[in-house]
């Protein structure tokens, strides 16, 4: 677990230096920060690539405070590792898309550094403690990032921001305490030892369906599930191209991953009960999200209403529980990621260009940076749901996988793709086709130092679009039918197959 430690403290501990260091060359600053965000990547596919190879994952389990069941626990699953891969890899492309940041390079970089930590972090703890205080600490940097980086209403969209994101994560303390304190006499937070404890000796009916509903409505609000979504569009818009990406694209499914490996295996019966009102809230979110998307003009909040809306096919397949389903939240996690962090960066790029994000006074900027519409293109078509991207994988597998357990529902949310097909297209239209306006003038292209982690991105997405079997192919066993026996199957190491 060295490996997986230096993944998650490399950056933190580079973060910190970089807020403390009285090292003010703005050059340096930028290197150290980007060679800082290369190595975790590097070993979070190497990693990666150990797993599929059918390596057993390592599992560091250090007991702390043995009173209280409190330890430093660390390790990766066959969903895990893929989300650590994500964050690695979005958090080295955010830090290239903000290299030319002229205002605090030394505090920016130190903050998206302590943000990207953060995030690994939090996949990777198998400690309910350190689950929750990795997430929230990813957050802490994500406010400050909006608030003092952000747009003209960056403010506003921080306070906003931090009440919801705060009042969220209050309630989902709240449902992590109770299922720590209902574990016995014997508590612990050790996720597969909770696991294990609820599976031979579940909770009646009742407590589980309240535990499970504080914990749906605490991880709902960090996704931004309607009606509990209204920071997420307005924080996105204000949000540096840096934050947006990883929050948007990476932060975000932290609800999605959480209630896979905590509320569904322990609290089935609760599961079972939410089934249906999961979906209905899923199949909610993509319509309404969509059709409001569809009344944007400012470029940056139609991208924050759209990544709203895509979150709603987790919750869909969520609900559902059957495996085909749940292969199909596994890469839109990495689909959404990849495509909305791509779209997040083109649109910053596109704004520090044109000075607007209102597409009625933008046009035919693809005749000025046609890279830069190129890129965009691929990030809207990927959510469009176009074959040979990966979000076409994923809606594929959840519609196939949800139909035969909610075929109203299901049938509801295949008139999200239409939508979503709606206003991306529209998006492409309005910025980048027709003719040039005043305000794409005197803009340029991007250069190659700013395609290449777009390029990077689009890439990777390709890649899932056309080989999904590179990344299901992952030591771990595939859970099994019964929604109830969900993440019950174990790896040879005892962590849950997820």
């Amino acid at each position: 677990m060295v490996l997986l430690n230096i993944i998650i403290w490399l950056p933190i501990l580079a973060g910190i230096f970089l807020l403390g260091t009285p090292l003010k060359n703005p050059a340096w600053i930028r290197r150290f920060a980007l060679l800082v965000s290369v190595i975790p990547v590097a070993l979070a596919l190497f990693l990666f690539l150990r797993l599929r190879q059918g390596h057993a994952p390592e599992i560091q389990n250090r007991l702390w405070v043995e009173s209280i069941g409190l330890g430093y626990s660390l390790g990766v699953s066959r969903i895990s590792i893929l989300l650590v891969v994500l964050a690695s890899l979005v958090g080295m492309c955010a830090v290239l898309v903000s290299f030319r940041t002229e205002q605090r390079p030394k505090e920016f970089f130190g903050l998206l550094l302590l943000m990207v930590g953060g995030i690994s972090g939090a996949f990777s703890s198998l400690d309910l403690f350190f689950f929750y205080a990795f997430h929230e600490f990813a957050l802490i940097p994500t406010f400050l990032l909006v608030g003092f980086w952000g747009g003209p209403e960056r403010r506003q969209a921080a306070i906003k921001m931090t009440l919801f994101l705060g009042v969220g994560s209050l309630v989902l303390l709240l449902g992590l305490l109770g299922l720590y304190l209902k574990s016995g006499a014997h508590p612990t937070f050790y996720i597969p030892s909770l696991i294990e404890h609820y599976r031979s000796s579940p909770l009646n009916d009742l407590d589980q369906q309240i535990l499970f509903g504080i914990l749906f409505l605490g991880f709902g609000t960090l996704v931004a599930v309607v009606p509990f979504h209204i920071w997420a569009p307005d924080g996105y818009a204000e949000a540096p191209p840096a934050a947006a990406m990883l929050h948007a694209g990476v932060l975000k499914t932290f609800g999605i991953y959480g209630l896979m490996l905590t509320a569904i295996p322990m609290l089935p019966e609760g599961y079972s009960a939410f089934r249906y009102p999961m979906g209905c809230f899923g199949v909610l979110t993509i319509l309404y999200a969509g059709y409001v998307a569809l009344r944007q003009s400012d470029l940056n909040r139609m991208l924050g209403y759209s990544s709203v809306s895509h979150m709603g096919y987790a919750f869909l397949a969520l609900a559902a529980g059957t495996p085909v389903a749940q292969e199909g939240v596994v890469v839109l996690m990495l689909a959404h990621g990849l495509s909305a962090a791509l779209g997040f960066a083109v649109a910053g790029f596109s704004y520090s260009q044109a000075k607007t994000r209102e597409m009625p006074v933008l046009g035919g900027l693809a005749k000025k940076m046609p890279a830069a519409a190129t890129l965009f293109s691929m990030a809207a078509l990927a959510g469009c749901g176009l074959p040979g991207l990966g979000n076409f994988v994923a809606e594929l597998l959840i519609f196939i996988g949800s139909f035969k357990i909610f075929p109203v529902l299901t049938a509801l949310a295949v008139w999200g793709v239409v939508i979503s097909s709606t206003y991306l297209i529209r998006a492409i239209k309005a910025v980048f086709l027709g003719p040039v306006k005043d305000n794409g003038r005197e803009v340029r292209d991007m250069t190659w130092m700013e395609r290449l982690p777009c390029f990077v991105l689009a890439a990777v997405l390709v890649w899932i679009g056309f080989l999904p079997r590179s990344i299901s192919d992952v030591h771990g066993s595939h859970p099994p039918e019964n929604p109830k026996q969900w993440a019950q199957t174990r790896d040879p190491s005892g962590t849950p197959s997820l």
